[in-house]
């Protein structure tokens, strides 16, 4: 019988471990696998998301400075550059010549000129005032058009708010001079509105990036018209950007070279350190395109990935992460899996050990059956105590699966935010009440948490789109979430739909959530008599229900009699709005 033993023994130990190995093997190799592309994926996100924050900032600049160059190129009259003389001068005269100067022809088209560019300027001032993150703003005239009328500076480097300045001499630089006359001389050679730097601007002593647009009218070169950021502004994006443990994100230009790094010094260039990041690099430039590209290099002897993209003022943002911190989380569900593996192939070892008595006892009993097999009685009995055994090691190995699946079930469950107003977004309201139906299934019912759900829509969204633009719709949302947000700041914020925002009461915000409604109406009044632009405004439709132990088996219930409450408020609103008519 001892040998019989070894054999069951060894062939236990041997189906436990060949099992074990297949099992966890592609277990293992199918989470490091599905660990290492969410995590590229994750990377891809962080840097994507960014690059479309920081391109919504500039778009807001480009915008602000190309409403103010329309402007300003409508409000010249051609007549009067032809008159003055200045109509029909060659695109690249950049400075004052006599051609048949007239003084009284010049004097008259100084005189609009300054008329002119007060207009500009009031406009401008109230643009550049609204425009987050301006340091200076200015239209400089074409030296070709007149001799004493130049344009207008205003800055506040080094101030809370704008100050007149003197325009620079141009006429003392060369053209290639960046630092003093670049903003002035390369939109006028590229003939069309660019983004300039990062540079040092060595009139106002900092460093910045230049939107500049040329003006043309009468078939001559009137001036730039440019507005100037902070460096600063940029790099406060992407300073603080937590990735992983010790991951970063950087800046570096078009051709390639630093221009924000935690420890690489401003201006060297990237190759200097990896010139496969360089290349690459430079590739996702060539491209010019939305597209993210993930690269492989080294940096200090560490393995690294690093995400691209292409900004639309001509940078690039890399995001990076050692590697060994990227799959830091596949690493560790794989050695969870791993000793889970060889703990259970353990106890199952001792438990064939401890149970080797019971066995023989069926092993005798099979004999039995076997004798009476041979003696042709074929009515016999088989015990089941041999299934039940196989039946534990199939369940055990089934539980191994489990957890594999919830392994990488957590592994894939990601809580996403909204990328407009930085609420969570409808899944994560899904998942959040999903836990709130599980207190509710959990506790008795007198017991079961008190909660109430309000449901918004923002009005008009759809007419401020139409009329104002998708962007104008954007600031429209967010005013409307920033309200929601503020008012209710205990509570869980959530965009479910385009126009559609939940809030969840708990707590302290559940026993006030009426006074908290009155609160928000107060302060959308409030708000709007403050701000009369349509898209600065805020318009809620509000529909609020409680949990009713007797008859919501469920979050759902809730939900939809604040949903039929809201759109009830809605269509009251649209009522009003055509009785308004």
């Amino acid at each position: 019988m001892k040998s019989i033993s070894v054999k069951i023994i060894g062939l236990t130990l041997l189906a436990i471990l060949i099992s074990m190995l297949t099992i966890g093997g592609i277990g293992i190799l199918s989470i490091m696998h599905e660990a290492k592309e969410d995590a590229n994926k994750e990377l891809m996100l962080i840097c994507d998301n960014r690059r479309k924050s920081i391109d919504a900032y500039l778009n807001s600049i480009e915008q602000s400075v190309n409403m103010i160059a329309h402007y300003a190129s409508e409000r010249l009259d051609t007549l009067e550059l032809v008159e003055g003389g200045a109509a029909g001068l060659p695109a690249d005269q950049l400075e004052f010549t006599d051609r048949d100067w007239d003084s009284s022809r010049q004097a008259k088209l100084d005189h609009y000129l300054a008329s002119y560019l007060e207009q500009v300027d009031a406009c401008f001032q109230s643009v550049s005032n609204h425009t987050n993150g301006t340091v200076s703003y200015y239209f400089r005239l074409s030296p070709a058009i007149s001799r004493d009328m130049t344009g207008f500076l205003y800055s506040k480097v080094g101030r809370t708010s704008f100050v007149e300045l003197e325009l620079t001499d141009i006429s003392l630089y060369e053209p290639d001079d960046l630092s003093h006359v670049g903003w002035y001389y390369i939109p006028i050679r590229k003939g069309r509105p660019t983004w300039i730097g990062p540079y040092e601007n060595m009139n106002l002593g900092t460093q910045m990036l230049s939107y500049v647009v040329p003006i043309y009218r009468a078939g001559v070169v009137v001036g730039v018209i440019g507005m100037d950021i902070s460096a600063e502004t940029l790099i406060e994006q992407i300073e603080n950007l937590e990735i992983y443990d010790t991951g970063y994100a950087f800046l570096v230009d078009e051709n390639a070279n630093v221009v924000y790094h935690p420890t690489v010094q401003s201006g060297k260039s990237v190759d200097t350190y990896d010139l496969q990041l360089a290349e690459n690099a430079l590739m996702v430039h060539d491209r010019h395109g939305d597209a993210v590209m993930l690269i492989n290099y080294k940096f200090d002897g560490i393995d690294k990935l690093a995400a691209c993209a292409f900004l639309s003022d001509g940078l690039e943002i890399i995001v990076t992460a050692p590697r060994s911190e990227i799959n830091a989380t596949s690493h560790g569900f794989a050695n969870t899996v791993l000793i889970a593996g060889c703990l259970i192939a353990l106890v199952f070892s001792l438990a064939t050990v401890v149970m080797m008595r019971r066995i023989i006892r069926p092993l005798k009993n099979l004999a039995e059956v076997a004798r009476q097999l041979t003696e042709g009685n074929y009515d016999v009995n088989l015990t089941t105590q041999s299934q039940d055994e196989v039946g534990i090691l199939t369940n055990s190995f089934q539980h191994l699966i489990d957890h594999l699946k919830v392994y990488i079930s957590d592994l894939n469950s990601k809580a996403y935010s909204d990328a407009l107003t930085k609420v969570k977004n409808k899944a994560g309201f899904e998942i959040f009440t999903r836990k709130l139906d599980d207190q509710i299934n959990a506790a008795e019912k007198d017991t079961r948490p008190n909660f109430a759900i309000i449901m918004f829509d923002c009005n008009d969204l759809k007419t401020i789109n139409d009329t104002y633009g998708h962007a104008k719709g954007d600031v429209y949302l967010q005013n409307a979430c920033t309200a929601i947000c503020r008012v209710f700041a205990h509570s869980p914020v959530f965009r479910v739909g385009g126009d559609e925002f939940t809030v969840i009461l708990q707590g302290e915000d559940y026993v006030r959530r009426e006074e908290l409604v009155e609160e928000l109406k107060a302060y959308e009044k409030a708000h709007n008599l403050e701000h009369p632009s349509p898209w600065d405004q805020i318009g809620l439709s509000v529909g609020m229900a409680i949990y009713d132990t007797a008859k919501d088996e469920g979050v759902e219930g809730v939900l939809k009699r604040a949903d039929e409450r809201m759109y009830e408020e809605k269509r009251k609103y649209k009522q009003s709005q055509m009785k308004n008519r």
